[in-house]
């Protein structure tokens, strides 16, 4: 080694943990020259723990993935084409956490997909029905078609009260009363002539 003169150095360290890996870094005299950058680029490896967890209507699930570069997570139900929106991603290092949390319904899996340059990975995870979300999720639906039947009942019989009360008054517009039938009948010419003729025959 000499002064002036460029050297190249190595510094290996060996590890176990993926997520965590050292840094190391560089200090020469005392002053820090620089710091080490992680080379290495790791598929996505979706953890075990990854889980999904309810508490009465919302369900949260979990997706935990060690790769490099970060991953993109992405989660679907039954449908492969419908992606979950109720979701956000969390980057520590190597590990990349996916959350979806929201109503998923009477679904029974969902699917978390991680990928990145390197490849991808997927994973099925099952929902745990809790019982009183199939509870609570029964009332409401019975709610719903209660207060939907009564509305349109009600709807209906207001239709046919309109219905009966502008009937009526078109009957009262058109068909004269009783009493206005007679003074009619009294004032007519014909009928003053036949009560003058009837009364003649019974003098007679």
């Amino acid at each position: 080694m000499r002064s002036g003169k460029k050297v190249t150095t190595s510094c290996s360290v060996s590890h176990s943990c993926p997520s965590d890996p050292p840094h190391i870094t560089w200090n020469y005299r005392g002053i820090l020259n620089s710091q080490s950058q992680e080379q290495t680029k790791d598929p996505p490896q979706i953890e075990v723990a990854s889980s999904c967890t309810s508490a009465i209507l919302v369900v949260t699930c979990l997706c935990k993935v060690n790769s490099h570069p970060a991953s993109y997570i992405k989660w679907w139900g039954s449908d492969p084409s419908k992606e979950l929106h109720n979701t956000s991603i969390e980057t520590n290092g190597s590990l990349t956490i996916g959350t979806l949390q929201g109503i998923l319904g009477f679904t029974d899996t969902v699917h978390c997909s991680a990928s990145n340059s390197e490849g991808s990975s997927t994973l099925t995870l099952q929902v745990p029905h809790n019982g009183k979300l199939i509870y609570i999720s029964i009332a409401v639906s019975a709610l719903v078609v209660t207060i939907t039947g009564i509305s349109i009942w009600i709807m209906k019989r207001k239709c046919r009260i309109e219905q009966n009360a502008t009937h009526l008054k078109t009957e009262m517009n058109v068909t004269p009363s009783q009493a206005d039938s007679q003074r009619y009948m009294q004032g007519h010419p014909c009928v003053k002539i036949a009560a003058e003729i009837l009364t003649c025959y019974r003098a007679s």
